[in-house]
């Protein structure tokens, strides 16, 4: 017998819970908090319909790969996939200075890889082989259903902080002084219900992993040094939570806040790829 897709049991688990939520309404307050349950219910889907999936492809302007592939990035995920038994991820190429990389595996859309043109440029193919692995290592390794159901709730709040945010009009004084007041208060709570799923353990398996498919693991490591000290010198402006969908940070230095760093440093990355550091 078959499992169940990932996507299903979170569905499933998303449905169960609304049903007891409006069980435990009714069982308080009857009928009033059965229907407030239900309104409650209805609303917390609604976002995740609408909000429950990252919008990174989109928002840095992405294009599918079809045609031509000057990169070779088609063959080698095809060969990736085929070595981790997983479908080949949709490969989109962001035409952008910055050098990143970044995947998202999450809900009811299919996988996908993005590499930017600047990526592409400033690394050797060994090292460009090298991040795609991750990336696919990346999205086999939080294919579980802990992190499905965190995703979807954790960006059910970030639309939700989007939605007050544009209802909400402060007075002039207020609005030069406070940019996105909601979101600002709601994405750390998103990110903490995130950070449970996505820890530095993981960050370290997928490195490993990735290294597995890898001819030299060496070319792992230069790629994350070399990215690194990019997104430092030139780090991503992003929508809430989204930082850990990249191979390293992609904000550099600017996110003072430890709490809200999704990656581990890359000097610990690096000296437990290759047992030392510096390169």
């Amino acid at each position: 017998m078959n499992k169940l897709p990932r996507s299903t049991k979170v569905w499933l688990f998303l449905v169960g819970v609304s049903l007891l939520l409006m069980l435990v309404g009714y069982h308080f307050a009857g009928r009033p908090g059965l229907f407030a349950g239900f309104i409650f219910t209805v609303c917390f889907h609604c976002l995740i319909f609408f909000y429950g999936n990252s919008q990174l492809v989109t928002f840095l302007g992405a294009q599918l790969s079809e045609g031509q592939d000057p990169w070779g990035l088609q063959n080698l995920l095809r060969r990736q996939s085929m070595l981790l038994q997983m479908p080949k991820p949709h490969l989109y190429i962001a035409d952008s200075p910055e050098a990143f990389a970044f995947s998202q595996g999450q809900s009811w859309q299919k996988a996908t890889i993005c590499v930017s043109t600047g990526l592409l440029k400033r690394l050797s193919s060994e090292e460009v082989e090298a991040v795609v692995a991750h990336q696919i290592c990346h999205i086999h390794r939080l294919n579980t259903f802990g992190f499905g159901v965190a995703h979807v709730v954790a960006f059910a709040l970030v639309g939700l902080g989007r939605i007050l945010d544009q209802a909400f009009v402060p007075v002039a004084k207020i609005q030069t002084r406070v940019r996105r007041p909601f979101s600002g208060l709601i994405s750390p709570l998103a990110w903490l219900i995130l950070k449970f799923s996505v820890t530095d353990k993981v960050y370290f398996q997928n490195d490993e992993k990735a290294a597995q498919l890898l001819k030299d693991r060496r070319f792992l490591a230069e790629a994350l040094w070399k990215l690194d000290g990019l997104c430092t010198s030139y780090p991503l402006d992003l929508p809430p939570c989204s930082n850990h969908f990249f191979v390293v940070n992609p904000m550099g230095l600017k996110e003072k806040n430890r709490f809200l760093l999704a990656h581990p440093k890359v000097e610990i990355r690096i000296k437990k790829l290759i047992g030392y550091f510096p390169l």
